[in-house]
């Protein structure tokens, strides 16, 4: 399997908001090289496959889009597909394939599942399972030998985008959820985004 790996903002620094033409590109790198784009960061592969819808539904963005790429000698085509780390180990290598790979299984490791907004919402735009009942964490978790937590806020936004205008109510948010994971059992809380894991 091969993808161009897209790292987003977060993985070493925090970055400014990304505009359309900014998503648009990094696309077009992707698609010079004829691959499909992977990133591990939820708001990323939110925000990256939401350009790629306005592009190829709007003809005259796209255009637009594409006299600024020029510029840089780049151009948007739509040919590339977005997607997360966490859809590709469960849809693309697939769980069996991983279970052979786990040497010591994390038995009696109980894991809250936390999925945050961006990955499941909207269900347009994402699409990869039932945003009100997602499994795939579950059946990662799982997959790796430890028991998965139905955490009773894994669909709770963590408060990372409110943090600085709002950041006294958002750390008492974001502690909740902490401590309702270690309430209803869990050792630790996962999560496939780096957003959401920096906040919690």
């Amino acid at each position: 399997m091969k993808y161009a790996f897209f790292p987003g903002c977060v993985l070493e620094s925090a970055a400014t908001e990304i505009t359309l033409a900014t998503n648009a590109r990094n696309i077009a790198l992707a698609e010079e090289k004829g691959l499909n784009l992977l990133t591990v960061c939820n708001t990323c592969t939110l925000m990256l496959r939401e350009a790629k819808n306005e592009l190829d539904n709007n003809e005259k963005e796209k255009e637009e889009v594409n006299k600024k790429l020029a510029q840089i000698g780049k151009q948007y085509r739509g040919t590339t597909d977005i997607t997360h780390f966490l859809w590709v180990l469960i849809r693309d290598y697939g769980l069996d394939k991983l279970k052979e790979k786990v040497v010591k299984p994390l038995t009696g490791l109980r894991v809250a599942e936390y999925y945050g907004c961006h990955i499941l919402r909207p269900q347009t735009e994402m699409g990869f399972e039932d945003y009100q009942m997602p499994t795939s964490l579950a059946d990662l978790i799982s997959a790796i030998g430890a028991t998965p937590i139905d955490f009773s806020r894994k669909l709770d936004c963590c408060g990372f985008h409110a943090v600085y205008p709002a950041h006294d109510s958002v750390m008492q948010m974001t502690g909740s959820i902490n401590k309702d994971a270690a309430t209803e059992g869990a050792d630790c809380v996962v999560t496939p985004c780096p957003l959401c894991q920096m906040q919690l």
